[in-house]
């Protein structure tokens, strides 16, 4: 059995505070909503082992004492720790203790660097959890992403502004997706319709044809060089204002 001598308690509660964050219940250790916590924790195995096991601990299925711990200071007992700790998702038990353990001893992750050795509490770069990766390598909207994640548009906002990678990732395969639909659609529009001018496109899918202008603009020249000038006179669909980068803009269809 491992002995501790003495507990790192603020350095306990900062490791207890990144695993949080890195599990997705909460974003930030300023401004938690207490509710968000006790709800994730009344939906875990290890609330519903309090519950079944009595002898007390039923009374820490809901998780209500976890917030006086985190943020206001207040101790508790070994018994709230070592619950709360297994709650966190860990891969064995095994890696539950030796982490509670070096935890206590202040030991693990470096928090902040040599800022810590001064007391300072440094909120960290994020990485969202993989569920949220899955998540929005699925999805095409912000409604989607709430959805499939069940959680509010704003849960969404702050996962795509706490992790740059992600949101770029998001932003290129929403760009991609709609770039292939605008091509096929027009593609298909010329392949069904070969006496189709200029003008017509223009009128009949103007939406498309101005997202490419904007975003694939030199796919779109090829498409419409294609086209013969029926009407004897050079079309203005193509030239009119370009953008001076078209193929590293951004999608908007967030």
């Amino acid at each position: 059995m491992t002995r501790i001598d003495a507990i790192d308690i603020a350095f306990l509660r900062k490791s207890a505070l990144r695993r949080l964050r890195e599990a997705g219940v909460i974003f930030s250790t300023n401004g938690v909503s207490h509710e968000r916590i006790e709800r994730w924790f009344s939906q875990t195995p290890t609330a519903a082992w309090c519950e079944a096991t009595g002898n007390g601990l039923e009374n820490f299925r809901d998780g209500k004492w976890i917030s006086s711990m985190l943020w206001r200071r207040h101790l508790g007992n070994a018994v709230r720790w070592v619950v709360l700790w297994s709650a966190l998702n860990w891969e064995s038990p095994e890696v539950a203790v030796a982490s509670f353990t070096d935890a206590c001893r202040g030991h693990g992750h470096d928090f902040g660097g040599q800022l810590t050795l001064f007391g300072m509490d440094v909120e960290m770069p994020t990485r969202a959890p993989e569920h949220v990766w899955e998540a929005f390598s699925e999805c095409s909207s912000y409604a989607d992403a709430m959805l499939k994640l069940q959680c509010s548009r704003g849960d969404v906002v702050r996962w795509l502004e706490l992790d740059p990678e992600l949101r770029l990732h998001w932003r290129r395969r929403l760009q991609s997706e709609k770039k292939a639909h605008c091509l096929t659609t027009i593609r298909t529009a010329l392949t069904t319709n070969p006496n189709l001018t200029r003008r017509t496109l223009e009128e009949q899918f103007s939406a498309d044809v101005r997202w490419l202008r904007q975003h694939a603009f030199r796919e779109l020249d090829g498409l419409l060089r294609a086209i013969p000038a029926r009407d004897g006179k050079q079309s203005e669909l193509l030239h009119r204002n370009p953008p001076p980068d078209c193929d590293d803009a951004h999608a908007t269809n967030e």
